[in-house]
């Protein structure tokens, strides 16, 4: 099953990729060795996995939500 992008989504990993063109080239116009691009990558994949780990958070509650409300459901029905 393919999922569609969440426009969200698209817009932060084009937003990670400008980030990143600009600081390489940053990096290679002052001559600046890799930290600076350590850093930056290194933010960008804290954000970017943070994000990430509250939208699968989210996600996963409302699925338990939905199951646990159509568990609700069925066993009012049996109990009629």
């Amino acid at each position: 099953m393919v999922k569609k992008m969440n426009d969200k989504t698209l817009l932060a990993i084009v937003g990670m990729l400008c980030i990143t063109v600009l600081d390489l080239v940053f990096m290679l116009k002052f001559n600046i060795d890799g930290a600076v691009l350590v850093t930056i990558a290194s933010i960008i994949a804290g954000v970017s996995g943070y994000k990430l780990g509250q939208q699968t958070y989210e996600n996963l509650v409302r699925k338990l939500n939905s199951e646990n409300a159509e568990l609700i459901k069925r066993c009012k029905e049996m109990s009629n």
